[in-house]
């Protein structure tokens, strides 16, 4: 079975942030990243091609205090997300995981450095 799996960490700077949060402060490193692979598989979930809904509900999210991972195991996963010109009648589109990801970014480095500078007491 092949899935279609991103992990958070892929950013340099994301990335770089996750490893110095998990040293100073590892159960929030642990609540952060959490927080974010779960937003992430809700905002991708929600932009998966949908024909019965069964890619949708495929969809995962697991995160310790420095890897997020958020996928969908369904076979057909990395087909529907990586060609752009597949029709999605009812709903959906290609790049559904890696998109949000991309426009979310920003957003998710700044709730990882919030947190490292909470736990510094800064």
């Amino acid at each position: 079975m092949r899935e279609l799996t991103m992990q958070i960490t892929g950013a340099r700077q994301v990335q770089a942030h996750l490893h110095e949060l998990a040293l100073i402060a590892p159960q929030t490193s642990t609540r952060i990243l959490r927080k974010i692979t779960l937003d992430l598989k809700g905002k991708a979930t929600r932009r998966a091609p949908v024909k019965k809904g069964d890619l949708r509900r495929s969809s995962f999210a697991e995160s310790n205090d420095s890897e997020g991972t958020v996928g969908f195991t369904q076979p057909y996963a990395t087909i529907q997300h990586e060609h752009l010109e597949f029709n999605h009648p009812k709903g959906g589109e290609a790049k559904y995981l890696h998109r949000p990801l991309q426009e979310n970014e920003d957003r998710y480095r700044d709730m990882i450095k919030d947190a490292l500078v909470k736990a510094l007491g800064a």
